[in-house]
């Protein structure tokens, strides 16, 4: 008996085929070999299975070692800007979550792509119950690559909490307003915080959300971001690209 194994045969058209072979003896009613039966099974489907699961490991593997990378980045810099372990621990499982919240969004998707509304949404859920309030007008429905929604999701994050600590949604009567559109195979999006502490005089450094802003967007993805400063509040211009642009929706 020869057990099964893998082997290529030629089908009477001249095409190869992939198979799965066994051989086993036939006897008579004495015992006696009198012939053999072949079975030949059909592993094309397995063998095409197979590459795409070997495809797929590929691509979680690259997934995952960008997704630690990010982690010790926003790890390293929560922990250098960090007075206490407590600050730090509330921090950086803030900015976990807002990734975790842009990973959920990506799995839905099936990691190809997401909208801008839901990345909008998802970030700055978290941030609704603050004194202050979000007023969000019309955004354009564009899809973004897995890398800039994450990115974005972060950013996000990184202004809502700057606003809650320091700006405008750290007051009752200030609020942050965030609307967009397209612009050619781009679009920008701003936000504008009104009602919060006045500004007099710009930052002389950038906080961690601040620099990962101007880093990643720009650096990562060819966008543009520009900061202004003013008394009444900070208005943050983000000029980033499109994957797939559709028609604007309201949320």
């Amino acid at each position: 008996r020869i057990g099964h194994y893998d082997t290529v045969r030629r089908r009477k058209d001249g095409g190869l085929v992939e198979v799965s072979l066994t051989i086993s003896p036939i006897r008579d009613a004495r015992g006696t070999i009198v012939g053999a039966s072949k079975i030949a099974r059909s592993i094309g489907e397995r063998r095409l299975w197979e590459k795409q699961q070997t495809l797929l490991l590929l691509e979680l593997s690259h997934r995952v070692k960008n997704t630690l990378a990010i982690i010790q980045t926003l790890a390293r810099q929560t922990g250098h800007r960090a007075a206490s372990i407590k600050e730090f621990l509330a921090k950086f499982q803030a900015r976990l979550a807002a990734m975790a919240a842009a990973h959920d969004q990506l799995a839905l998707a099936e990691w190809k792509s997401v909208t801008l509304v839901d990345i909008v949404r998802d970030a700055l859920r978290p941030h609704e119950d603050g004194p202050g309030r979000f007023v969000v007008a019309s955004l354009p429905t564009v899809w973004l690559e897995p890398s800039l929604a994450l990115n974005l999701a972060l950013v996000l994050h990184e202004l809502a909490t700057n606003a809650r600590l320091y700006g405008a949604l750290s007051r009752p009567e200030g609020h942050v307003e965030l609307h967009g559109d397209r612009h050619d195979d781009a679009f920008w999006l701003v936000w504008r915080e009104t009602g919060g502490p006045p500004i007099l005089e710009t930052p002389a450094r950038t906080g961690f959300g601040m620099g990962l802003l101007a880093g990643a967007i720009a650096q990562q993805h060819g966008g543009h971001v520009h900061f202004d400063w003013r008394r009444e509040g900070l208005v943050c211009t983000m000029l980033m690209p499109i994957l797939s642009p559709v028609s604007s929706s309201l949320w």
